[in-house]
């Protein structure tokens, strides 16, 4: 197994990362809070039914993406309890969701 060590920093909060950086520049907590902003903070963004259609298909491939990362982990739980190590993951899950229902036109 290759060990990943470049170092990046979010371009939004500064924090400082060892692995492969993301094609955003961002870290997951810094695009959930982006995501959070266009949808609840001051500055609402308009979505066009393409873009709003194509953050679903966003949403859903990350939260495939987050739960294939617990996949397997022996110290995660069958019932949905996560081990510290892929809480984050189940806490990103949850925004993603609560996003979906938003772009449905439900609030969570």
């Amino acid at each position: 197994m290759d060990v990943i060590s470049t170092r990046w920093s979010c371009a939004r909060c500064g924090a400082a990362y060892i692995g492969t950086p993301p094609d955003t520049g961002l870290c997951d907590d810094c695009i959930v809070v982006s995501l959070r902003q266009i949808f609840y903070g001051a500055a609402t963004t308009a979505l066009t039914a393409d873009q709003a259609g194509c953050l679903r298909g966003m949403l859903a491939d990350a939260t495939s993406y987050r739960i294939a990362r617990a996949a397997g982990c022996a110290a995660c739980h069958p019932d949905g309890h996560r081990c510290a190590r892929h809480e984050h993951d189940r806490v990103l899950i949850e925004a993603y969701r609560q996003l979906v229902m938003v772009l449905n036109g439900s609030r969570p």
